[in-house]
């Protein structure tokens, strides 16, 4: 929704998962995470395992997304197409895994980084994440 930065929601979540005691070594993965530095730094507080993922429109970030991009830790970011949605090219409907360095790219504009040196951490951190 226009000007929802989602606050409400993600610390919701955060909260139920506090309430049922989940345990604080739990793997968390957020997918297309788009809060703001503030919920990023109170997941990982919590949940010190959270991995954090980037879309392609991390290209439209507000100074908010990407404080909270730069907020987190490089070994707990993903990046992903979301495909089929996000479509990354102009006047396409639908997105494919194959754009992934397109959203690298994206990110990257964000970060002191390459998109090849994102594309490679962000395989590493999947890997480990996916790999629990």
């Amino acid at each position: 929704m226009p000007q929802d930065k989602g606050t409400e929601a993600y610390m919701l979540l955060l909260r139920i998962l506090l309430k049922w005691r989940m345990l604080q070594s739990q793997w968390i993965y957020l997918h297309c995470f788009m809060g703001d530095h503030y919920v990023g730094d109170e997941w990982l507080v919590l949940f010190p395992n959270t991995y954090s993922s980037f879309t392609s429109c991390a290209a439209r970030f507000e100074q908010y997304q990407v404080a909270a991009l730069r907020g987190i830790p490089r070994d707990h970011l993903i990046l992903e197409t979301d495909a089929p949605y996000f479509p990354l090219v102009p006047g396409e409907r639908w997105s494919a895994p194959n754009q992934l360095y397109v959203v690298a790219e994206s990110v990257a504009t964000h970060l002191n980084a390459t998109p090849e040196e994102l594309l490679e951490e962000s395989t590493t951190n999947a890997l480990r994440l996916f790999s629990q």
